[in-house]
């Protein structure tokens, strides 16, 4: 994220052209490819999701991303075949693609557990804490299918406060990347916004049914400590790119902390340039509007 976002910063407006894409970006897109999507296949989706937010986010024309679309299907339809991984990946996909009746028991099982999760908690929930197929019937129920467990436990009201989080925090991250000012804040707030949300559809849509099942975890929520102590990083980047805003800055310059809270937690943000007063800019409009009339009465004469 950070390097894709540094890259098309330092391209700047010839980031529209192929060439310009084609290094060094779209190699590092197909050695993604190669050394994340044979092994993690949900991993790359999440990958390229970042990428395509990156590239909208900088302006890229769209006929470009038309041409990625064929070739990302194409090399996604390669990893699904690829040895040694075919009949994994292809049950998945024939197991979300097939009616319930008709379903591989085996193959449906962890997909089946969900549903019967979703539906024992109804509105709201048999209670925190009282799930009953989180001990040993539903499969990785603490990390790939949480969200099958806050539905059991909470309810539709309970999945209802999860998705209104998620919900505040892309139009909380969206509105950071507008109003700051340095485009590679702008990228990179954009590109983790959309990994956050992009991870948390595909982990909800595999639990409701949605979509096909990837293990992918649940940000924030799921077990893992690995997945969350990246994400939380990612979130103290966004923190800080909210503090490093015009207003934000000149609201914590106005009335700063004590020195001793800005050695332990963060200095201030630089403060932005002053703005121009508005009559300025109002007289300095009427001026070039002056001079633009004399010049064409003159042109007249």
């Amino acid at each position: 994220m950070l390097w894709g976002a540094d890259v098309l910063v330092r391209k700047g407006d010839a980031v529209g052209r192929w060439r310009e894409l084609a290094t060094p970006l779209f190699p590092a897109v197909a050695m993604l490819f190669v050394l994340v999507g044979y092994n993690d296949f949900g991993t790359l989706l999440c990958l390229l999701i970042l990428f395509v937010g990156l590239l909208w986010t900088a302006g890229v024309r769209l006929r470009v991303f038309a041409g990625m679309l064929a070739a990302g299907a194409a090399g996604l339809s390669l990893l699904v075949a690829a040895p040694g991984k075919r009949d994994y990946r292809l049950e998945r996909l024939s197991a979300f693609f097939s009616p319930p009746e008709n379903c591989d028991q085996l193959a449906c099982y962890q997909a089946l557990q969900g549903k019967y999760a979703l539906a024992d908690g109804g509105w709201f929930g048999v209670g925190l804490g009282k799930a009953s197929l989180k001990w040993g019937w539903l499969p990785n129920g603490e990390n790939d299918f949480i969200f099958a467990i806050i539905a059991e436990e909470l309810g539709v009201i309970g999945c209802s406060v999860v998705l209104v989080l998620f919900a505040v925090l892309a139009y909380t991250g969206l509105r950071i990347a507008r109003r700051v000012d340095d485009p590679f804040r702008r990228l990179a707030a954009s590109a983790a916004v959309t990994w956050l949300v992009a991870q948390a559809v595909i982990n909800i849509g595999g639990v409701v049914g949605i979509m096909p099942i990837t293990g992918l975890p649940l940000p924030f929520v799921s077990d893992g400590g690995s997945a969350l102590v990246v994400t939380l990083a990612a979130v103290g980047m966004l923190a800080s790119f909210a503090r490093a805003e015009p207003d934000a800055a000149r609201a914590l310059h106005a009335r700063p902390p004590a020195r001793w809270v800005r050695l332990l937690w963060a200095p201030l943000p630089p403060l932005p340039p002053p703005r121009r007063p508005r009559q300025d800019r109002s007289a300095k409009a009427a001026s070039s509007a002056a001079a633009s009339s004399a010049a064409a009465s003159e042109r007249r004469r």
